[in-house]
């Protein structure tokens, strides 16, 4: 399989969570604010779905989203604990799939944070 990497076009952050994170004055941050940046990666993004549903009488919107990275020593170590940054917009991960098990690229199915 040759890998195009010209379909590796945006820039994804890596984070992992700082249990210990504090802002300038000392304080701990908000548990969602803890996260720091552990990588960067080239990725293709692909949107799968955009979708309301209803959930305990109130619309909620997700979106679900397929980051696909290159295989190497860093990305086989990105966990479902960890997080993705593209832009401005935060990504819960759901789940990693090592694509045709081959060692060459990794899918990340992700959730945006609303």
């Amino acid at each position: 399989m040759q890998l195009n990497s010209g379909n590796y076009n945006k820039r994804v952050q890596i984070l992992k969570f700082d249990a210990d994170a504090r802002d300038s004055s000392g304080f701990p941050l908000p548990e969602d604010q803890r996260f720091i940046e552990w990588r960067k990666a080239w990725a293709n993004v692909e949107t799968v779905s955009g979708r309301d549903y209803y959930q305990a009488a109130s619309i909620q919107a997700e979106n679900e989203v397929h980051f696909k990275v290159r295989y190497n020593q860093f990305t086989k170590q990105i966990n479902k604990q960890m997080r993705l940054k593209l832009h401005s917009k935060m990504y819960e991960i759901k789940t990693i799939l090592h694509d045709n098990e081959s060692k060459k690229t990794i899918t990340i199915v992700a959730r945006e944070r609303v």
